[in-house]
């Protein structure tokens, strides 16, 4: 009889025990279990400016996902058409999308499979893509202007005087690149003294093209960025397109700076 209330004695100590050992605190991160569906989404979508960021200057689009899984995932994303891919670890919510930052860079990303081994199921979400524009810093003293072409070549982009019948007659600013700055100090006549002989545009000169379509991004000293597109430039090139006129004239609040007003040429609209 005492044989048997102390084998009952010590097996209700081990039932205690084995209670107590299973409602302890799991410190450990809580991985979602197999057959789990998980969203994977960009942290950024639509058209977002990135500015210079040193030393590295480089642009991230991170992958995020909406729980950690249990096992390594691959991520299958296109940048600018390119089919690219980028590995997330086991228990990781997010894996980075690095990319150079050079300015006058158009980067367009979009997400478009999500990849894991065993069980876990991922979907993609709403966030899929996103469209980087590497600009210029504002600068207090000067306009800063960019140019993206849709079939990039090269391009000799400037601030350019033309004359009444469209001809180009001389560059002011800019040269043979796809980005320029304009002194808001610039020692220049205003429009109204050299029409109507002549006027101020943005000029495009390019080698041939394969596709007709721009952007120019207008980067203003209080940091506001204008935005001008256009989809009908020669596409043979080696003519100058003035494609943004300019109109020029005294700053009354500040004496020696200029202001500029940016209107798109009709003929090179949408």
């Amino acid at each position: 009889m005492k044989k048997t209330l102390k084998k009952i004695h010590i097996f209700s100590f081990i039932l205690i025990g084995a209670l107590l050992n299973s409602c302890a605190v799991d410190d450990d991160p809580a991985i979602r279990p197999s057959g789990t569906i998980v969203t994977a989404s960009l942290d950024k979508t639509g058209e977002i400016f990135v500015f210079p960021s040193p030393p590295e200057n480089e642009a991230t689009v991170n992958v995020v996902l909406s729980s950690p899984v249990e096992t390594t995932s691959q991520f299958i994303y296109t940048l600018n058409g390119v089919e690219k891919s980028v590995v997330l670890n086991s228990g990781d919510t997010v894996a980075p999308i690095t990319i150079p930052n050079v300015v006058g860079n158009v980067s367009n990303i979009t997400l478009t499979k999500a990849v894991s081994l065993y069980n876990t199921s991922l979907v993609l979400g709403a966030q899929t893509s996103v469209k980087l524009v590497s600009v210029p810093a504002a600068s207090a003293n000067a306009i800063n202007i960019v140019l993206s072409l849709d079939s990039p070549t090269d391009v000799f982009f400037s601030f350019a005087a033309f004359n009444s019948d469209g001809g180009w007659e001389a560059d002011l600013y800019g040269g043979l690149s796809t980005s320029f700055s304009i002194p808001i100090n610039a020692n220049i006549q205003n429009s109204i003294d050299i029409s109507p002989d002549f006027y101020y545009a943005i000029d495009i000169y390019s080698a041939p093209l394969t596709d007709p379509g721009y952007t120019i991004y207008v980067v203003k000293p209080d940091t506001s960025i204008e935005i001008f597109s256009g989809s009908n430039l020669d596409l043979n090139g080696s003519t100058d397109q003035d494609v943004i006129l300019v109109d020029v004239s005294d700053d009354p609040d500040v004496p020696g700076n200029k202001l500029f007003n940016f209107t798109q040429n009709l003929n090179y609209e949408n």
